[in-house]
This record gives C-alpha cells, structure tokens and sequence, in this order.
C-alpha cells in the first residue's frame, strides 16, 4: 500500500515527524502496528514486499528508520532488505522482526552492523519505544 507522494510524507524540516517504513506482508499486524505509530506522532510508510519498500528510498522519500518483519512474500526477505539499505543508505537504522528464532538469528548474523531486532509477538509500545531510542541515537551522531 503505497500512498501518494504529499506534503506529510516530505515535509519542512521544521514540520517534519519522523518517517518509519513499516515492511510486513500480513495485512492485519501492519495496520496495527502502523496505526499505533501515527497515534505515538510518526509518519508511517507502509510496504508489503521489499520491492515495495525499495521503491520509497529510489522515490527520494524521507525516512527515518526501517521497521521490517524477516519473512515476506516474494522472492525477498528482510534481511536482504536491511542488507540492501546498508550498502544504499547507511543513515537509516533498520529494525528486523520475526517470531522465527533461526529467523532472527540469520538476521543477526547477516546484519549485526546495520540495526537491531525485535522478537514476535512484540507489543507496540515496545517497537515504539525502540523506534525513539534508534532515532534519537542517530540524531545524537548525525548523518
């Protein structure tokens, strides 16, 4: 679900709200998760597939961090994704989840040096307060 470009998704610096790209094939939980994060004051990127996710940095849209469960639909997974934004935009902390623990594992592995990692289930709170932490760290490093 991919929205069209406007003014909330690029906005002023002045009047900007920290963007999340939220990658997650299931319908139900991206919603959820999606809708907890504009109440908590984000702007919220949705994307089922990581070509979906993709085509938001080849846009030029602002983002902020990456939120991304492992396991997708396709040919892709999130790793791939994490790793693809790390050699893109190294800027961009990446967020991988996944109730599969050799999942994250892999993930661990693979993208030690690019983000962190969320077990499923996961409350929202949790992943905002996560979100908080990583973007206020970057912005403590600066680009």
């Amino acid at each position: 679900m991919r929205p069209e470009r406007n003014d909330d998704l690029n906005p002023s610096p002045a009047s900007q709200k920290p963007a999340v790209l939220l990658v997650e094939d299931e319908v139900l939980i991206r919603l959820a998760l999606a809708d907890h994060l504009r109440e908590c004051g984000f702007t919220v990127l949705e994307a089922a597939s990581v070509d979906e996710a993709k085509a938001f940095f080849t846009e030029g849209m602002a983002i902020d961090l990456v939120f991304s469960d492992i396991k997708l639909l396709g040919p892709s997974d999130g790793i791939e994704l994490a790793v693809w934004i790390g050699s893109h935009f190294p800027e961009v902390p990446v967020i991988l989840t996944s109730g599969v623990q050799s999942a994250l594992r892999a993930a661990e592995a693979a993208c030690a040096h690019i983000g962190d990692f969320i077990d499923k289930p996961y409350e929202p709170v949790a992943v905002e307060q996560r979100i908080r932490a990583l973007i206020a760290r970057r912005a403590d490093v600066g680009p």
